[in-house]
């Protein structure tokens, strides 16, 4: 709960407080990932039930627990355009809050955890916008969709197995609500990922020599994070920063003294890290030293950590303003009678080498806003269970090649040291076409309601889960969106207040503008779309488009749409003939691209740049995307459909054939 709500709530508008209300409800649900805690979503889930059910509101679900909710649309606002906003039902939780509630207080601005746990805004704030949303009686919207997903924070499950029946058929926008920079910042992509992980069988052991004494070394204090939106940041990796402790250890840096060149240590435990999709603030392993080299052990630590703390030594990955709290602790350890056995040298020493290199592989990025990241790898986890030593490594890329060829990388690391290595939860990103309606509509949102500040549009370096939705439902433009959030998968999560009032100003804005006199520049209708020199033409074509449907129909229908923005909704024959050729005539292209297996070649080619036809092959350029994955016949097939659907279409509008 928050702690200190009361004696804030006034400060904002009547919207913002039924957000907190049903946020600081929210914060008293457990909701760890399904994946990693059997039902650890029901708690939330059973609360969406209830509401829907409190409020007269058809709530439906899948084999997998998403739960969709419906809105009926306000008066007169029936034909609006269905909008669909999206939020997951999870969240990263640290410190117990997989059992237990989670405590909140504000200050100085913040909506921060105790500190002891993470937050959970991360996505709990949009469930409560929604809630709060489907409240409102005055607020004036066409028909809306909240879909609830599971297990987004353990490889975006729900948005993987989602039941496309889920969604009503009229959807057409996608607003996700899981982007955390702030209202003004608007997100219209995100990168792929996939998990790899190494397994190192660490079965065979030796003894601990006698005289060698057992250390326990503790590294923490890093500020912690999101392994992709702040991996740019230099914030730090504890189990690398021990990994690099560990062979200053063996090389004697630091020591004032060298009685021999090389130290010798044993391996007995080494673990970090909470969450594979977090950045680690804390790693801890247990050595065995001869009693000789325990002071020197002690001296090359606290060395290390002043070197960090100055920039003296500086590190790639940890700059000194995230050193300022880093702490290291050297503890001798009592031994019971029980013989303590360590891992065998080659095997630790493999081990720290595919540490150093799945580290030392660079962030490829381009500069500019949040640092431009275009490829990273994270190492959130290493665990020793049984005679199982795991690395768990998260990828992320802009571009499917580059997270195969990243994943290829670790894979290759992993191997050379004699891991066993497994590649699972890809999923591919996403990047909205120039002129999306549904970034258009955001874009327009922020303008009208959030003064001052101008709307950015960027690819986000996180896993997000619109491109698996819309793989999924087919035909949706999307956008994200969200509040502004620091240190995310941290017990230093924190949100802005002022941010959660203008995110919730921006969502309801843009709900309204379909239902306003701005609506036809979201879809034409009869009043506005004129065919100059035959009327008959123009009707016509709003009868037909609106009869669109399906993935691929929905592409030509987003094509339709674009081409009457760029005339203003006033064509003629002749334009239309000349837009119609466009598309089957680039489409035609990539078809050919594509069947000779020129997949990148054909995801990068003109016809998605084209002023006219942009954004016509929009769902079927999803669909190549899928062809990394061997999804190429599919591709083919849509792409062949394209091209009937723009014949049949264009013979019905206007009893004449396409050349």
């Amino acid at each position: 709960m928050i702690t200190n709500l009361a004696e804030h709530t006034k400060e904002w508008d009547l919207p913002t407080q039924r957000v907190l209300k049903h946020f600081n409800d929210i914060l008293e649900i457990p909701r760890p990932s399904s994946e990693l805690v059997e039902n650890g979503e029901e708690g939330i889930r059973e609360h969406l039930r209830q509401f829907a059910a409190a409020h007269s509101l058809e709530c439906r679900e899948d084999e997998v627990k998403n739960i969709a909710i419906d809105i009926p649309a306000s008066k007169d606002c029936e034909d609006k355009l269905r909008i669909v906003l999206q939020a997951h039902m999870d969240m990263v939780t640290m410190g117990g809050n997989d059992k237990r509630a989670t405590q909140a207080r504000i200050e100085d601005g913040w909506l921060k955890s105790d500190g002891k746990t993470t937050l959970g805004a991360d996505n709990g704030i949009a469930i409560a916008m929604c809630m709060a949303l489907a409240e409102d009686k005055e607020l004036r919207h066409g028909p809306l969709t909240f879909l609830f997903t599971v297990s987004e924070e353990k490889g975006m499950i729900g948005a993987k197995k989602l039941d496309p029946k889920l969604i009503p058929e009229d959807a057409a926008i996608l607003v996700n609500l899981d982007a955390e920079d702030g209202a003004h910042l608007i997100c219209n992509g995100s990168a792929g990922s996939v998990d790899v992980t190494g397994n190192f069988n660490v079965s065979e052991k030796v003894a601990i020599p006698e005289g060698y004494e057992i250390l326990e070394i503790d590294l923490g204090g890093l500020p912690g994070g999101h392994s992709g939106d702040e991996i740019h940041q230099r914030r730090g990796n504890s189990i690398r920063l021990l990994n690099n402790l560990l062979e200053s250890i063996s090389n004697r840096v630091g020591a004032d003294f060298k009685l021999v060149e090389y130290m010798d240590f044993k391996l007995i435990e080494y673990t970090g890290g909470e969450q594979r999709n977090s950045l680690p603030v804390a790693a801890r392993c247990v050595i065995a030293v001869p009693k000789s080299e325990v002071e020197a052990v002690k001296q090359i630590a606290e060395h290390f950590r002043n070197a960090l703390k100055k920039g003296v030594t500086p590190d790639a990955d940890l700059s000194v303003e995230h050193a300022r709290d880093l702490k290291i602790n050297v503890e001798n350890v009592d031994v019971m009678d029980d013989p303590i056995s360590a891992i065998a040298d080659d095997v630790k020493d493999s081990v720290m080498k595919a540490i150093r290199e799945v580290c030392d592989l660079e962030i490829e990025a381009e500069g500019g806003f949040k640092g431009g990241v275009l490829t990273s790898s994270s190492l959130g986890v290493i665990d020793l269970k049984e005679d199982v030593l795991r690395l768990q490594i998260l990828a992320r890329a802009a571009k499917s090649e580059s997270l195969g060829k990243r994943a290829g990388e670790l894979t290759a690391v992993l191997s050379n040291a004699g891991a066993s290595v497994l590649t699972d939860n890809r999923s591919e990103g996403w990047l909205e076409m120039k002129g999306s309606r549904a970034v258009d509509l955001a874009v327009q949102a922020v303008k009208q309601v959030v003064p001052g500040k101008i709307p950015q549009v960027f690819a986000y370096h996180a896993g997000l889960e619109s491109a698996l939705i819309k793989e999924r439902v087919g035909a949706l433009s999307a956008v994200a969106i969200g509040p502004k959030m620091a240190d995310v998968h941290s017990r230093n999560e924190r949100v802005s207040l002022e941010s959660i009032a203008d995110i919730n100003k921006v969502v309801r804005r843009m709900v309204e503008l379909v239902c306003s006199e701005l609506s036809h520049v979201i879809t034409p209708s009869p009043k506005v779309l004129k065919c100059d020199d035959e009327p008959d033409i123009g009707l016509k074509i709003h009868k037909l488009y609106s009869e669109l449907t399906g993935p691929v129909n929905g592409a030509l229908k987003y094509g339709v749409l674009r081409f009457l923005q760029e005339w203003g909704f006033s064509i003629t024959k002749t334009r239309f003939k000349q837009f119609m050729e466009e598309v089957l005539d680039e489409t035609g292209k990539v078809y050919a691209l594509a069947s000779e297996g020129s997949l990148e070649e054909a995801m990068h080619s003109p016809s998605w740049q084209l002023p006219h036809s942009r954004g016509v092959p929009y769902s079927v350029l999803q669909t190549v995307v899928e062809c990394n994955d061997g999804g190429a016949e599919k591709a083919l097939n849509g792409l062949k459909e394209l091209r009937i659907t723009c014949d049949n279409f264009y013979r019905a509008c206007t009893g004449e054939e396409l050349a």
